[in-house]
C-alpha cells in the first residue's frame, strides 16, 4: 500500500509590471479604484456545501428515487440517484422489540464498526479487511466487495456529483484510507496518508467535505480536520486544540434551528462544540466525566481520569446527551460495577461501563441524571457500553454492550432510563468466542450490528 505524504501548499502571487511602450491618452485611469469590502465575510453555512445527508436521505422518501433497481441497467454508476435510495421500514410509534433477522453469510472477517449509506454498508475488521454489502433487501444482505485494507472505523461522504466515498482507519495506527465505492464492485483507494498523531475513530461532518480525526488521546491532545472536497488530495485545515483528543465525536445538524454542534468524548471528559465553522470550532461547555447525581447505591461515583469517555451523541433535539463509559476497555469488572477497582493507577467505583444521560438544555451547564446498563445476570463476560444510535425522532437508542448484546433503551425518564428489550445472541446462533457485540447502529427500522466473532448481523425494529 502506498502512502501518500500530503504537503501544504502556499501560493505566492508575483505581480509582474510592463511598461505601456503605446499608452492610450484618451483613457482615464482612477488613481484609487474603489474596492467595497462587506462589512462581515459571508457566512457559509453546511448546506450551502451541497452535501447529501442520510437524514436528507430518510426524510425524502421513496418517491423521490424513481430509478427502478440497483445494480441494473437503468440505474448505473454515476446516475445521481444511484446510492440515494434508503431502505424502508416502519415499526409503529414507538420501538418495542428487536428481532433478530439474517446474518451476513459471505463476510470475510469479524465485525467492528458499521457504517450505512443508502443500499449499502460498511463492515469494519480490525485486524482484517473491509467488506462493502448490499443490503437494499435486508433479509439478504450481500457483500459485493471486500477492500484490503485493515478498518476500525469508517464514515460515508456523498458528494454532490453522485460520487461515494468510504474514509476509514485502522485504529491501531496512523493510516487512513479514502476508498471510492461509486461502483461497489470495483472501489478504488483514492488516497492514503499518515495523521501523526495516530486515529482511533474517524467521522464525517453531515452535508460537508470535512472529516474529524479522533485519536484518542485524552488531555493534551488534538483534533486533525481535513477538507475532502477532492478525496485524493485530502487537505489538513486545522489541527484544532479544544483541550483534549477525543476517542470517538458526533454531530447535530438542525439548519431551521441555526443549531451546528459537536460531541466529543474526551476519555477525561466530554465536550460540546459549536461548529458553525467546521474548520474553526469552538468550545460550549466541558464536562467532568462523571459530574454526580447518579444513584451509586451509596458508593462515591468514579472519578477521572480513571474512567473513560468512550462516547457521544445526542438525542433527536439535542436536549439530551448520551455519554458512554468504557473504563477497562470492555474487559473486567463489567458493566454497573460498584466494588473498588484499580485501572491506570487510580482506585476507582461505580457505577461503571454505563451510560449517562444528561439534560443539555442549557448547554453551558449540563446537569447529569441516570445512567443504565445490562445488570450483571445478563452479562456473560466483558462488558461495557461500546458503540450505537439514537433512533429517528423517540428518545430510545439501540447500544452494543459486548457480551451483554444489544440493548433497547428507553430514556424518557431521563432519572431511571430503562431496557425495553435486550437482544443476545447464543451458541444457537453460530459458533463464537467471545459472542460480543462491539456496535449496534441503527438505520430506518433496522439494526446493522458489528459482531466480533461472525461479522455483521441484521436486526429488526418492532
Amino acid at each position: 500500500m502506498r502512502t501518500l505524504i500530503i504537503f501544504a501548499l502556499f501560493a505566492v502571487a508575483f505581480a509582474g509590471c510592463v511598461e505601456d511602450e503605446d499608452p492610450t491618452p484618451d483613457v482615464e485611469v482612477d488613481p484609487q479604484p474603489v474596492i467595497q469590502v462587506p462589512d462581515e465575510p459571508p457566512v457559509v453555512t453546511h448546506e450551502d456545501y451541497g452535501y447529501l445527508t442520510m437524514d436528507e436521505l430518510v426524510a425524502a422518501g421513496p418517491e423521490a428515487f424513481p430509478v427502478p433497481g440497483l445494480y441494473g441497467p437503468n440505474n448505473p454508476p454515476g446516475n445521481p440517484y444511484y446510492w440515494n435510495k434508503p431502505l424502508y421500514n416502519d415499526f409503529g410509534e414507538l420501538p418495542t422489540d428487536m428481532q433478530f433477522l439474517t446474518r451476513t453469510h459471505n463476510l470475510t472477517g469479524t465485525g467492528h464498526g458499521i457504517a450505512v449509506y443508502g443500499p449499502l454498508a460498511v463492515a469494519g475488521n480490525n485486524p482484517g479487511p473491509m467488506n462493502i454489502i448490499n443490503i437494499l433487501d435486508p433479509q439478504n444482505p450481500q457483500v459485493v466487495s471486500v477492500i484490503d485494507s485493515p478498518v476500525r472505523d469508517a464514515d460515508f461522504i456523498a458528494y454532490p456529483d453522485g460520487r461515494l466515498v468510504v474514509v476509514s482507519v485502522s485504529g491501531s495506527g496512523n493510516s487512513v484510507v479514502f476508498t471510492e465505492v461509486t461502483d461497489p464492485h470495483n472501489p478504488e483507494q483514492s488516497a492514503v496518508f499518515d495523521m501523526s498523531c495516530g486515529n482511533h475513530n474517524i467521522v464525517v461532518v453531515p452535508g460537508t467535505p470535512f472529516v474529524y480525526n479522533n485519536d484518542s488521546g485524552g488531555a493534551g491532545s488534538n483534533t486533525d480536520i481535513w477538507d475532502l472536497s477532492d478525496p485524493e488530495n485530502p487537505i489538513m485545515v486545522n489541527d484544532w486544540n479544544s483541550g483534549y483528543g477525543c476517542h470517538a465525536s458526533s454531530f447535530f445538524i438542525d439548519a431551521e434551528r441555526g443549531l451546528y454542534r459537536g460531541y466529543c468524548a474526551g476519555i477525561e471528559t466530554t465536550q460540546i462544540w459549536d461548529i458553525t465553522d467546521p474548520v474553526n470550532p469552538s468550545v460550549i461547555s466541558t464536562v467532568p466525566w462523571p459530574t454526580g447525581g447518579v444513584d451509586s447505591g451509596g458508593v462515591i461515583p468514579a472519578v477521572a481520569p480513571a474512567t473513560f469517555s468512550h462516547l457521544a451523541m445526542v438525542n433527536h433535539d439535542a436536549s439530551v446527551m448520551i455519554v458512554g463509559d468504557e473504563t477497562g476497555g470492555g474487559a473486567a469488572p463489567g458493566c454497573d460495577a460498584y466494588a473498588e477497582v484499580p485501572v491506570a493507577g487510580n482506585t476507582v467505583t461505580g457505577p461503571l461501563g454505563n451510560l449517562f444521560f444528561y439534560d443539555i438544555t442549557d448547554e453551558t451547564n449540563p446537569v447529569l441524571h441516570g445512567s443504565y446498563s445490562p445488570a450483571a445476570w445478563e452479562q456473560k463476560g466483558s462488558c461495557t457500553a461500546h458503540f450505537g444510535g439514537v433512533i429517528e425522532d423517540t428518545n430510545h437508542l439501540v447500544m452494543a454492550f459486548y457480551t451483554a448484546g444489544i440493548a433497547l433503551v428507553d430514556f424518557n425518564d431521563l432519572d431511571n432510563p430503562r431496557a425495553v428489550d435486550l437482544w443476545q445472541r447464543t451458541e444457537a446462533d453460530g459458533p463464537c468466542t467471545l459472542c460480543g457485540v462491539w456496535d449496534a447502529q441503527y438505520y430506518n427500522g433496522y439494526i446493522f450490528s458489528g459482531d466480533v466473532d461472525r461479522g455483521m448481523d441484521i436486526l429488526v425494529l418492532g
